[in-house]
């Protein structure tokens, strides 16, 4: 077996590497080898109580040395994956639609499991008079979800607006609705009883739990590195607790909501059954008419008058 003197490296870059090797003995001359270099994968998520497990994962696990891990909006990712400077992201269902292509890169998504209580609609009055939703556009991730509900499940028509200023919330009219991703204003308006969970509505829609994001690709991943990135996700997702112990950000009365909240209101599996929610829903997305066979009777909603007109 021959030795070698010693070994340089003559260039580096993302992907490939150049060196060479020269033998102790000086007698042949020296050979260049190419190394071919895997890249760190870039991986981006939004950072909010749902997502909560899955940074703890990726931040915990060994593949934290083969990934770059950038928390971001769920719109930015998007804008991202499309000019290619990250790799994998968490995405609503309802984005997907902006893709040509996309590979479903894991068996973990973010599913409703029952009441959610972090999307919700509030309103004022009856549900079959809501003539108006307000959304806020820094957070309109679910303004789809609420349009096809009201076509096709509540039997409305209402026109979507931005949120003209904050007072709006607290000055609702008989017919107008806001959409509300906020946990203190969703415990606000639940102490008043005018909340309707968007999950459950969804789930009394069709029969099944609402999936809202999955992580995706725009390319091929290796398989090696989807074996890791799902063993991270799935230590995560079992470590809520300590995932929930170790964060600074949120006080102890908030770390104690979430924990119900990660516990009873999410599921992270992205199963058979969320793979046939997620096709319903981008069937709707795609011409917003629902088929007569998921039309479940609705009960009348009781009247809503618990805001200030």
């Amino acid at each position: 077996m021959p030795q070698f003197e010693r070994f340089f490296t003559l260039k580096n870059t993302k992907q490939v590497g150049f060196c060479y090797l020269r033998m102790a003995n000086k007698k042949h001359p020296p050979k260049v080898y190419r190394l071919v270099l895997m890249p760190n994968i870039r991986v981006a998520l939004p950072l909010h109580i749902n997502t909560i497990p899955f940074v703890f994962g990726l931040q915990r696990h060994y593949i934290k040395d083969e990934i770059i891990l950038d928390t971001m909006e769920f719109s930015d990712s998007v804008q991202q994956l499309q000019l290619n400077t990250i790799d994998v992201a968490l995405v609503p269902i309802e984005m997907l639609s902006q893709f040509n292509s996309y590979h479903i890169v894991s068996n973990y998504c973010l599913s409703s499991q029952r009441d959610m209580q972090s999307i919700a609609l509030a309103l004022q009055g009856d549900i079959s008079i809501l003539s108006t939703i307000y959304y806020d556009p820094r957070q309109s991730v679910c303004t789809l979800l609420v349009n096809i509900l009201a076509k096709g499940y509540w039997k409305c028509n209402p026109k979507l607006q931005p949120l003209p200023s904050n007072d709006k919330i607290h000055n609702l009219k008989i017919g107008e609705g806001i959409l509300l991703m906020d946990s203190e204003a969703i415990d606000t308006y639940q102490k008043q009883n005018c909340l309707v969970d968007l999950c459950a509505e969804w789930k009394k829609f069709t029969g099944l739990p609402l999936v809202m994001a999955v992580w995706i690709s725009l390319k091929p991943m290796p398989v090696a590195f989807l074996d890791k990135f799902n063993n991270a996700l799935r230590f995560g997702t079992s470590s809520i607790n300590q995932a929930l112990e170790e964060n600074i950000l949120y006080t102890d009365f908030q770390k104690s909501k979430a924990k119900r909240q990660l516990h009873q209101g999410i599921s992270f599996i992205f199963d058979q059954e969320k793979i046939v929610s997620m096709k319903l829903f981008q069937q709707l997305q795609a011409n917003l008419n629902v088929p007569e066979q998921i039309q479940p009777e609705r009960k009348p909603f009781a009247q809503v008058n618990c805001l200030t007109s």
